[in-house]
């Protein structure tokens, strides 16, 4: 049994965030892991957390063998979090694994004090989450202008951080690309985002029964769109071109949170009479209901700015409409026939490939099943951890 560190930005354990997922399946493995966290949450989720900042000043501790120290801040910005006294919390609990997730926040910055983690640095598993993604939202003057800033300022606080701690990753290849540009040929190694095969799985009794649910019809085609619905994901693109389209289809969006973009994107559905009362509008859900939208949908449409919730589809058996870019280019390949490509940033190659899996895909079970298992065998969680992590 192993003592783990792990240190990251927030703990919002109903996010299903990588972290999360991390934390939950390395304390499976037998170990005990102590969570060193801040006492706040993600802004994106103010509105749903229901545990208020007075409880979150407390250690919690759960009975699968994970603690969570949250700890007060010196600086809590939306990009930067450095918690306070971090540095005497590891060298007093002098752990045999550390895990830095999300590095880029800097939020395992002020380590580079420990003594213990100098001592230690082999032990030490920074994962930085920066991708190109985070400049979508800007012109490309604009875009360009805060890339070259960030390598004059915090990039140059990443570099210590990169030959200090002795094994550095990103989840994705678009992620290297940044990062590559600050390590003078020190190897950063891809760490696929993982899910949860216990949470996210093949079901056919979910599939009934969730559609019975929204008197859905088992042959009709049934959409799903899956996670923070946000102003970047320009999900007003998806709703113009299923429109457009005379196949009959149902949609489900569920990740609506109290946001005045939330509100004015409801509004626009609105305003399409001739699809809007076959658009079902969900809050934010749990990873339970989660798995019954995926199993009860025939596909699910990421159409910018993939997120860990297509592994999670996936793990469902899920066909899926992604670009293939450096983001989630590493989950093509072969064994996976349920995963579809358009080209990146064209309306009209999404608009056809969407229109071809409405036309042409029908409900399988041994499919999805086989689907299911194929793509557990290599991103399940406990299957990153330990060939990308612990090297097993």
């Amino acid at each position: 049994m192993k003592k783990i560190a792990f240190i990251t930005n927030y703990y919002d354990t109903f996010s299903n965030y990588q972290e999360i997922e991390l934390i939950n399946n390395l304390a499976k493995q037998a170990n005990i892991i102590y969570v060193f966290t801040s006492n706040h949450t993600f802004k994106l989720f103010k509105g749903i957390s229901k545990i208020s900042l007075q409880e979150r000043q407390i250690n919690f501790d759960y009975e699968n063998n994970i603690k969570v120290i949250r700890l007060k801040t010196w600086v809590n910005l939306s990009s930067i979090i450095i918690l306070r006294g971090i540095v005497k919390k590891i060298n007093l609990l002098k752990p045999d694994l550390i895990f830095i997730q999300p590095a880029g926040q800097l939020i395992g910055l002020n380590l580079l004090f420990s003594s213990y983690v100098r001592k230690n640095n082999k032990s030490v598993h920074i994962t930085f989450q920066d991708n190109h993604y985070q400049y979508n939202k800007y012109n490309s003057l604009v875009a360009n202008l805060k890339r070259f800033f960030f390598y004059l300022t915090k990039g140059m606080m990443y570099i210590p951080q990169i030959y200090l701690f002795g094994n550095v990753y990103n989840n994705t290849n678009n992620g290297i690309g940044i990062i590559d540009n600050l390590t003078f040929n020190k190897k950063i190694r891809l760490a696929p985002l993982g899910y949860d095969n216990l949470k996210f799985y093949f079901s056919e009794n979910q599939r009934i029964e969730y559609r019975r649910k929204y008197n859905i019809d088992n042959n009709d085609k049934l959409i799903c769109i899956v996670g923070k619905v946000t102003k970047i994901k320009k999900l007003e693109h998806v709703i113009n071109v299923l429109e457009s389209l005379e196949v009959k289809f149902k949609l489900i969006i569920a990740g609506f949170a109290n946001t005045e973009y939330c509100k004015n994107f409801k509004e626009f559905i609105d305003t399409k009479h001739k699809i809007k009362d076959n658009i079902i509008t969900l809050d934010f859900v749990n990873y339970s209901e989660m798995n019954k939208i995926f199993n009860a949908c025939d596909f699910g449409i990421w159409y910018k700015q993939p997120a860990i919730t297509i592994q999670q589809a996936m793990g469902t058996g899920l066909d899926i409409i992604t670009p293939n870019n450096d983001t989630v280019d590493h989950l093509f390949n072969e064994n996976f026939k349920n995963l579809h490509e358009f080209k990146n940033k064209d309306i009209e190659s999404f608009s056809d490939k969407l229109d071809e899996l409405l036309k042409k895909i029908n409900y399988n079970s041994v499919n999805r099943k086989y689907n299911s298992i194929k793509f557990s065998e290599s991103f399940s969680m406990l299957k990153i951890i330990n060939k990308f992590y612990l090297n097993k």
